[in-house]
């Protein structure tokens, strides 16, 4: 059988005591997340592969050795990894094509942020960005080959309010390798699922186009709405690994408030059982809707949560066929603000954000 890899999480609330899991992250097949499948255009899976051409729910998707994780403010997972097409062998993945290597592996990979809303059995992803390079390779003196990968980390706000997506990456045209790297980091603001845009963090600074073995720390400083995301680095003499390396600390790159909302998310995700809409209309008052399809008949239960993962409300709708049904959600009982509302079916559930005047 054809393997590949894939995240997967265990959860505790107890401080390790008590763990529950696994929960599966599927990135391909019908139920795939949107990003990963969507994200290869029509033009390289013709180059991938010989026809007759996969449909993108055939294609078999697999992560690389890099990714990281994080917990937001109201303890919901995020993590993100690299993803690409598996290659010849269970833990490869296709990065390059080496009849045009100066494409490098531009559009052949995909730096994922993969999310839960909810009791993790729902996952929300986008593509934060498809890098030029994947893997850079320093052949030393020693006669052994020192390579790294893109090496993703996850920072956040003491809060966990933002969390921080940075990744080093060679952008050099006609380099097909990541051993010229800069440190590239993107903002991410929980409470309206807003980012900010791309930022070369490494740019005109002593160590741009050699940030090697470049690492972020956890949390960042909160400055009053700036936020400096402490990174470190190392200069070393690529030709020659045993050579003395030199830590550095990149200092004064921050990013505000007003640099969110440069794009905002559009999660989606396919259910096995039940898909919804949008509530509508949103932002409301009193009441509002969603369109729900079951794939096959369920007991229905609405859960809504504040802002802080707490729950607020609970309503048992019952029993609904197989179809399309409209949702009325009542909310003249809570205060205006910010809420995420959950239609679970006891095996799916779907979880979106509304927002009360």
């Amino acid at each position: 059988a054809d393997l590949a890899y894939y995240p997967i999480l265990f959860k505790t609330t107890d401080g390790g005591a008590n763990w529950d899991g696994p929960y599966n992250v599927q990135l391909g097949g019908p139920h795939g997340l949107p990003a990963v499948l969507n994200y290869l255009t029509d033009a390289l899976i013709e180059k991938l592969f010989v026809p007759p051409l996969p449909d993108r729910t055939e294609i078999i998707f697999t992560t690389a050795f890099d990714m990281d994780i994080a917990v937001d403010i109201n303890g919901n997972p995020h993590i993100t990894f690299v993803v690409g097409v598996k290659g010849s062998n269970d833990w490869s993945i296709i990065t390059k094509f080496t009849e045009e290597p100066e494409l490098g592996c531009q559009g052949l990979i995909a730096l994922i942020h993969a999310a839960s809303y909810g009791d993790m059995s729902a996952w929300y992803a986008d593509t934060l960005t498809r890098p030029y390079t994947f893997r850079g390779t320093y052949p030393g003196s020693t006669g052994n080959d020192l390579s790294e990968d893109l090496r993703p980390y996850i920072s956040v706000t003491p809060d966990a309010s933002k969390l921080f997506f940075s990744w080093q990456n060679t952008r050099i045209d006609n380099i097909g390798d990541n051993n010229a790297p800069d440190i590239y980091c993107t903002g991410y603001r929980v409470s309206d699922m807003s980012y900010t845009e791309m930022f070369n963090v490494t740019a005109f600074t002593p160590v741009m186009w050699k940030s090697w073995m470049a690492t972020a720390s956890y949390y960042v400083f909160d400055h009053g709405g700036e936020y400096e995301i402490p990174f470190v680095c190392q200069t070393m003499n690529p030709a020659n690994n045993i050579d003395p390396v030199t830590f550095k600390y990149v200092d004064e790159f921050r990013i505000t408030d007003d640099d969110f909302g440069f794009w905002v998310s559009t999660h989606e995700y396919e259910e096995n059982l039940i898909t919804v809409s949008q509530n509508f209309p949103n932002p409301f008052n009193n009441v509002t809707y969603v369109n729900m399809t079951l794939s096959r008949d369920a007991n229905v239960t609405l859960e809504v949560s504040n802002i802080l993962g707490q729950k607020v409300k609970t309503i048992d709708y019952g029993h609904y066929g197989s179809g399309l049904h409209k949702i009325a959600i009542e909310a003249e009982d809570l205060e205006s603000g910010i809420y995420f509302f959950t239609l679970t079916t006891g095996l799916d559930a779907v979880t979106r954000k509304m927002i009360i005047e």
